[in-house]
């Protein structure tokens, strides 16, 4: 693109007012320059109605927040008031009560001995007390966009990611996951029978064990 300094008086700004300027940067076979105008008093009515817009936005943002994100932590099942396990399923949007209990109930079947189910950050979760902390193993969750499972055991130890992957192949499904979080939009997509084996192969004390070894 050729751009050629033009010589003028006045010269129109952006903001479409003219300013006096002794020369402006005009794109060749164009008649409005580009070039920003700084003169008084346009520049400092810009000023002015960016700083009004940004505190518009800024009340309003304010006056919206706390219903807005109640709102997203209810479709999460993620309320104020959520304590128990019970609460945070029935506090589901109707389209993910049914695959997220469904889900629920094949993780809770499988799961070894030893684990403690619970609420952890605002998720359902199994984890092993180890050195006065909680230390996640699984955890079910409905975020904004998806449903998810957390292997955490399937992060830790590579043959239980390779067994869940060799399942999928072999039923033909897509495995959607990332490090640890295998994620499904509906129940169909989730293979439970590879997922439970998954769960089922850890013991709290071998999952210890392979964690300390992955941190090592």
């Amino acid at each position: 693109m050729n751009v050629t300094t033009t010589p003028t008086s006045r010269a129109l700004s952006r903001c479409g007012t003219w300013c006096s300027a002794r020369t402006a940067l005009t794109l060749r076979g164009s008649r409005r320059p580009r070039r920003r105008c700084k003169q008084r008093p346009c520049s400092d009515w810009r000023a002015w109605w960016r700083w009004a817009a940004w505190w518009a936005v800024r009340a309003h943002r304010r006056r919206h927040r706390p219903a807005a994100n109640q709102r997203r932590l209810e479709h999460r099942g993620r309320g104020p008031d959520m304590t128990t396990v019970k609460q945070y399923l029935e506090a589901l949007a109707e389209d993910r009560k049914a695959p997220v209990k469904k889900v629920y109930a094949a993780l809770k079947k499988a799961m070894p001995k030893g684990y403690v189910e619970g609420l952890e950050y605002g998720m359902i979760s199994w984890s092993v007390p180890h050195e006065g902390k909680s230390v996640q193993y699984v955890a079910l969750a409905s975020q904004k966009s998806h449903m998810a499972v957390y292997l955490v055991g399937a992060y830790t130890d590579p043959r239980v990611l390779q067994q869940l992957t060799d399942a999928y192949k072999k039923r033909g499904k897509k495995l959607d996951m990332g490090k640890s979080c295998l994620r499904f939009k509906k129940l169909e997509d989730v293979d439970l029978e590879a997922v439970s084996a998954a769960v089922a192969s850890l013991s709290p004390d071998a999952f210890l064990a392979l964690r300390a070894r992955h941190e090592a």
